[in-house]
């Protein structure tokens, strides 16, 4: 989908077009020439996968900025690393600049503010994702910020963004394509994050073990049995201790869990199995054990009913309400 193009508008006009489009996206920043004399100009597409979303801007001459007041005016908790495909660019956030070369990927979270831009004709791609879906603790997205080149999946996942955006057009012309694309990037990352933020198996700071909870009920995810002393049990730690892990991290275990098995439903629903089952059994599927309790945690989280969005899944029409 084009959300915005500046083509067709006025040279003189184009920084305002930009900077209103920000704010009716819910991030109001400031946009500026990146160099005196250089014209403004920016496309920008976006494709839903799943509950993440695909950016790619077309642009020249960008400056943009998220001071603190823009912050406290909107400050969604959402994060998004993009790779520079042409250019150089900088960014700046929480103390750190770096320069992020052509080929190079960079982290931005949206709840702090940051500057960034680049010289010349720039396109970049981008992956954004919501904190909750990603499910990570805030001090290891932190850690990962300008430590992504370190992490064995820093090649994995570049070129994995770069084949996704080459062909988003296809992907997002059928809900399944769209929601298995969006799951993977976000498991790849996930993944990324970890490994840059050196949260890995052999750490022992109180953020890696949150990480092996989140991971081990995401891997379990479906059992209707998961429960927090199950997972305590797994992981060979107290309840208490679990709950204070995830305390500590601002996470709630059990809507954490709510929200994967959504995930996980819309997308059995979408998929062509999916078209044809009841709604009970994708709810059972997908570690839900009351279909009501489900189609109520799923119109409040997506705006339509499980079988409202089967039958949008069937006649193609389906997108994310979200």
């Amino acid at each position: 989908m084009l959300l915005l193009d500046t083509g067709d508008i006025a040279p003189v006009d184009r920084i305002e077009a930009v900077n209103n489009a920000a704010v009716a996206a819910g991030l109001p920043s400031e946009v500026t020439d990146a160099q005196d004399g250089c014209e403004v100009r920016i496309r920008v597409e976006s494709w839903q996968l799943g509950t993440g979303m695909l950016f790619a801007h077309d642009s020249e001459g960008l400056k943009l900025a998220r001071s603190t007041r823009n912050v406290r005016a909107a400050a969604p908790e959402r994060v998004v690393i993009s790779l520079q495909t042409s250019s150089q660019a900088w960014v700046t956030q929480n103390g750190l600049e770096q320069v992020v070369p052509r080929g190079d990927l960079m982290l931005v979270d949206h709840r702090y503010p940051y500057e960034f831009g680049w010289f010349g004709p720039g396109r970049p791609v981008s992956y954004q994702v919501s904190l909750d879906v990603l499910g990570l603790p805030d001090a290891t997205v932190r850690r990962a910020t300008g430590r992504l080149h370190t992490s064995p999946y820093f090649a994995i996942f570049r070129s994995h963004l770069s084949q996704v955006a080459s062909v988003a057009d296809d992907l997002t012309s059928t809900p399944y394509a769209a929601d298995t694309a969006g799951d993977t990037t976000t498991n790849l990352m996930r993944a990324l994050l970890v490994t840059a933020s050196d949260a890995g198996p052999t750490a022992t700071a109180p953020e890696a073990e949150i990480v092996r909870v989140l991971d081990h009920a995401r891997r379990h995810v479906e059992d209707r049995r998961l429960s927090p002393g199950r997972i305590a049990q797994a992981l060979n730690m107290s309840e208490r201790h679990l709950y204070t892990l995830c305390r500590n991290a601002d996470i709630s275990l059990e809507q954490w869990i709510i929200a994967r098995r959504l995930e996980l439903a819309r997308a059995r629903l979408a998929a062509p199995v999916g078209k044809t089952r009841t709604i009970a059994a994708v709810a059972h599927s997908c570690g839900f054990t009351d279909p009501a309790h489900f189609s109520r945690r799923f119109r409040q989280t997506y705006g339509v009913t499980p079988r409202q969005w089967q039958r949008m899944a069937r006649d193609g029409s389906a997108t994310v309400v979200a």
